[in-house]
């Protein structure tokens, strides 16, 4: 069968620069720890802050400022959503995608009369790959709704392909949609284990989802294969946050995940 070899680069490069640059609050404590949460909250003897679905307490004391940078309020994948350039990659090696991408690309914008001329021909492979050039070109420009409705035509098409779902896993991340975007980015390394990007994209949609230390393993898969700086710098992050995580203890209330600093708390 053939297969996409579009290399990776703009990808990875995309979704780890959304991570590293992304909305969230910062809170910076007295001992030189950072803290990134989805939201924070000043009860005035403690700052309360929330990840995903859990909520955290510090005691007020041990913060030196708090940086607001993004909505109160949103979730890990939420953070996603500033809009960063995408470095381009080169071209694919494949004689099949290069022709199908003058046709399906012109003028930087999708023909879709191409799309459809090229899916009433009834080949599935060419009909895959051209859905799937034509959601690579709007999930760079930002239009990711007709990304997804493209990139999902692809993988109807051809459901096995890595290259694919590893796109859409990112673009499921991009949009705030980690968790769907995790089962992707799985199946992506299941099918290409030896690929650094789908390594990376799948640590990524762990940390997007708060699996911080899972993530933290599968960016050092990553870095085995191929040296990265912005999975580096992720891999730097996130053990910040795990060690300030494991300095604090945990409780189930029965409706919250409560998280407080030492080993005891009254009821």
């Amino acid at each position: 069968m053939h297969r996409l070899v579009t290399p990776f680069c703009s990808l990875v490069s995309f979704v780890g620069g959304l991570f590293l640059s992304a909305g969230a609050d910062t809170i910076h404590l007295k001992n030189g720890d950072v803290i990134y949460a989805d939201d924070t909250k000043d009860t005035g003897t403690k700052i309360e802050y929330q990840k995903g679905d859990d909520t955290y307490s510090i005691p007020k004391s041990r913060v030196d400022s708090i940086d607001k940078g993004g909505a109160a309020g949103s979730s890990p994948s939420a953070t996603v959503a500033a809009d960063l350039q995408m470095p381009v990659c080169g071209s694919s090696n494949t004689a099949a995608e290069g022709e199908l991408l003058t046709q399906v690309v012109t003028g930087g914008q999708v023909n879709r009369d191409a799309l459809r001329a090229i899916e009433m021909r009834g080949n599935a492979n060419h009909t895959a790959i051209a859905y799937y050039i034509a959601g690579k070109q709007e999930f760079q420009s930002g239009d990711y709704t007709s990304a997804r409705r493209d990139f999902e035509t692809a993988l109807r098409n051809d459901p096995q392909n890595p290259t694919i779902v590893n796109f859409y896993a990112a673009l499921l991340i991009k949009t705030g949609n980690a968790q769907d975007g995790l089962l992707y980015a799985e199946h992506a390394v299941q099918q290409a284990p030896d690929s650094a990007d789908a390594w990376a994209v799948l640590g990524y949609a762990q940390f997007a989802t708060s699996h911080t230390r899972e993530a933290i393993q599968s960016w050092k898969k990553s870095l085995a294969i191929r040296p990265d700086a912005n999975i580096q710098q992720m891999i730097a992050r996130a053990g910040r946050e795990n060690s300030v995580e494991n300095n604090y203890a945990e409780r189930d209330s029965g409706h919250f995940n409560l998280h407080y600093e030492g080993s005891q708390s009254s009821d």
